[in-house]
């Protein structure tokens, strides 16, 4: 069972922008575990209240701390908007070792669609190789952030953690358990 630093169901950060605006979101606490995928991973839906919004470029400023022998360049953010589309980004990339509350920054142009009537997914997860499966391999220390760009008007988005497939199966095998009546 994942050992998390937040609530299950958590609200990562809720901000009102207008046209051109910045959402940002504080990832300090969150690890990076295993591919991309696995339920073991931190899975946020990115759920806008406008009907859609249109995100525009993204930046990011994390300090990164990897847990030997993990590597930076391992560390992956990858954003799945609501028709599909992906952006990836790879903090530490090029950083084949493993670091201490490293420092990594950069910006990045996008088009991604976040629509109400289709999920849209922020995952952190492991690429390339996962040198400590079912455990994690990296932390982003205090201080990190992702923020996001919006071209679209007024809008609240926020990030809610998704539920691991194994956390559903125990919930309702509980609820099995605590319904079944015993005869006598």
């Amino acid at each position: 069972m994942q050992r998390s630093l937040i609530p299950v169901a958590c609200v990562a950060a809720t901000s009102g922008v207008a046209l051109g605006a910045v959402v940002t979101f504080d990832l300090s606490g969150f690890e990076s575990r295993d591919f991309a995928g696995d339920p073991d991973n931190f899975l946020f839906e990115l759920v806008p209240s406008e009907p859609q919004v249109f995100i525009t470029h993204l930046a990011w400023d994390v300090n990164l701390t990897t847990f030997s022998p993990s590597w930076a360049d391992e560390v992956t953010i990858t954003i799945t908007d609501s028709v599909g589309a992906q952006a990836v980004i790879a903090p530490g990339i090029g950083d084949a070792f493993s670091v201490q509350n490293e420092n990594y920054s950069g910006t990045s142009g996008t088009g991604l669609l976040f629509r109400q009537d289709q999920a849209a997914y922020l995952e952190i997860h492991e690429r390339g190789f996962d040198d400590l499966p079912d455990a994690a391999d990296a932390l982003f220390e205090e201080g990190s952030w992702l923020r996001l760009e919006v071209l679209t008007g007024d809008f609240d988005i926020k990030l809610v953690r998704v539920p691991t497939p194994g956390t559903i199966a125990f919930l309702g095998l509980g609820g099995l358990i605590g319904t079944r009546r015993r005869r006598v």
